[in-house]
This record gives structure tokens, sequence and C-alpha cells, in this order.
């Protein structure tokens, strides 16, 4: 099972952002049954607007035929596959995602960015992390 870390900020409302840790696949909109919840009127966002998934690719994201589209790194998408920094707009909302390992010591199992060397509570090094984990 894929997991991201998903942030997400409203540059017009510095008070609506929010953050979660969420595993794939996952929609993200206006209305109250997606995982992630844009709720802002006005704001560009659809009922059901996108979204995340994981397959043989990698980590990717769909437009789910919103009013306004899906952007990643400034053009429009109906679907593509996302690699690290990737900027992506939903209406207002500017999204940062990353993929999330346990980390590799068996006494703690955090969640880490996949990214990370070292697990920032342990201290152990991740580079074999992504094979031992299942």
């Amino acid at each position: 099972m894929t997991q991201i870390y998903l942030q997400w900020h409203n540059p017009t409302n510095e008070a609506d952002k929010g953050q979660m840790l969420l595993s794939l696949p996952c929609t993200i909109g206006r209305a109250q049954d997606n995982d992630v919840v844009l709720p802002e009127a006005n704001s560009g966002v659809s009922r059901h607007h996108a979204q995340l998934f994981s397959d043989w690719r990698g980590l990717g994201i769909a437009d789910l035929h919103s009013s306004n589209g899906t952007l990643v790194n400034g053009r429009f998408i109906h679907q593509t596959t996302l690699t690290p920094n990737d900027h992506i707009q939903i209406g207002r909302y500017l999204l940062h995602l990353q993929t999330t390992i346990r980390c590799a010591d068996d006494d703690c199992r955090r969640l880490i960015s996949s990214h990370a060397l070292t697990c920032p509570w342990c201290g152990h090094f991740q580079a074999d992390a992504i094979t031992r984990i299942g």
C-alpha cells in the first residue's frame, strides 16, 4: 500500500491550509465525501476534482473532469505521472506531496519521507528501507 504525505495551502487565505497522511488512491475536492476536502467556496475546486493514485509507473494524478482543471507545473493535465518537487494546483490551492516509507529499524518503524537518508527519530540509515518494507 502506497502512502503519501500531502500538504496544501490557499495563498489567498493563509489560514486555509492542512496536511494529512493518506493511502492511495484518494480523491480531492470540495465535497465532504473526498479524502481531502478543500472547502473554500468560489476557490475553483470542483466537488470531485482530482484523484491521486499509484500504478506501475509510480505516483500519479488524474483530473476528474473538473470545471477549472488540474495543473501540474503550470500545465493542465488529464492524467500524469508525478515526479519529486512537482507543483500541483487545484483551483487556488497549491499542493505538495511526498511518498512515505517505514523506518527500516525494527524498533522504530515510524513513517518517514521516502527521500530521507536517515530517520529523524532514531537516526537509522535508510538506504535499504524500500526493499525491506512490506
